[in-house]
């Protein structure tokens, strides 16, 4: 079996950005590798530069804390995933790539 060309067509097929907008709930290293040090923190959120394993592309990943000031915050986060899948066919804004999942965190990796 021939991973290669099937990567290689996934690929071709969407583009820059290489997953969806759907929640995986793999963790985050195993599909790219994170920098240790943080492009920019937040009060609720850290982004870190990230190559994805496989293509070797270079993305931006948004950690958003679920919890902020003791409220459950997914929803918010949710909205915000909402509003990129929304403006995905605008090629003026940063395209929301993959969304990944865990208790205490949600991660959107962008252009």
């Amino acid at each position: 079996m021939n991973t290669g060309k099937l990567i290689n067509t996934e690929i071709e097929m969407k583009g820059s950005c290489l997953g969806n907008t759907d929640q995986h709930s793999d963790p985050l290293d195993k599909w790219y590798i994170r920098d240790t040090n943080p492009i920019a923190r937040g009060q609720f959120a850290v982004v870190y530069h990230c190559t994805h394993r496989i293509t070797g592309q270079e993305f931006a990943a948004k950690f958003s804390s679920r919890v902020r000031l003791g409220i459950d915050s997914t929803k918010d986060i949710l909205h915000e995933v909402a509003v990129c899948a929304m403006l995905k066919p605008n090629v003026r804004t940063v395209q929301l790539c993959d969304v990944f999942s865990n208790e205490e965190e949600m991660v959107l990796v962008m252009e």
